[in-house]
């Protein structure tokens, strides 16, 4: 049983519960975890506990390829929940990604029961995992026309736009989030930095030039 009545409240706050009695359902069945940076919330092998409410930290939800590459789906941060979560308690497929905790984590999490429950009696946490889903897949819609369609430069560049202006990253991370790979994205960041956009250190980049970078991700430069 929870009796922190202080996550208690944040989990139901955070999932717009409004039913009389969500604030009791959670405190008899909802958990909380811990995990550190790196660890593993879920993968491809695990069935599913329940919905997680990212509480503290953030999480990547990373795809692998049978080659071993890699691409960043998306990222969950604390008042978030998991949209492939959502999707596995609705019924659908096993996890087809991985979600990797970015920094120590604490995960509140809602059984699969309540979920149920909650989504059959509770209007106003059924109106947010809706609009979750909803949310979500025009995110990955539009992670999918930024593949498909813009270059390279311009993908990472709107990501230095929005993280920045000062990154601590890798070549690596950054070829995770565009869905391309290290050596690529070396090129572009050391011709970014020729031309006076950015500046590159160790796990370190640095914003110079807004302006300049924001007409490359708008593809004039």
């Amino acid at each position: 049983m929870l009796q922190d009545t202080e996550m208690i409240e944040r989990m139901r706050s955070a999932l717009h519960c409004s039913a009389p009695g969500s604030a009791h359902q959670l405190a008899a069945a909802a958990f909380v975890k811990s995990f550190t940076a790196g660890e593993r919330l879920f993968d491809t092998t695990q069935p599913c506990q329940g919905l997680p409410l990212i509480v503290q930290g953030g999480v990547r939800i990373v795809r692998y390829a049978a080659q071993g590459r890699e691409i960043q789906l998306y990222r969950i941060r604390a008042g978030d929940a998991c949209i492939l979560s959502i999707t596995h308690l609705l019924g659908g497929p096993a996890y087809e990604a991985v979600g990797i905790a970015e920094t120590p984590l604490r995960v509140g999490v809602v059984p699969p029961q309540l979920f149920h429950e909650l989504l059959g009696a509770d209007s106003g946490f059924r109106n947010h995992i809706f609009g979750l889903i909803s949310a979500r897949i025009g995110e990955l819609m539009s992670l999918v026309e930024a593949i498909a369609f813009d270059r390279l430069d311009q993908r990472l560049a709107r990501i230095l736009i929005e993280d920045g202006p000062e990154l601590r990253t890798t070549h690596q991370r950054l070829a995770e989030r565009t869905g391309s790979v290290r050596e690529f994205v070396g090129r572009v960041l050391r011709n970014f930095e020729d031309r006076g956009l950015v500046k590159i250190g160790r796990e370190r980049i640095t914003l110079i030039d807004i302006g300049g970078m924001a007409d490359v991700a708008a593809g004039a430069r």
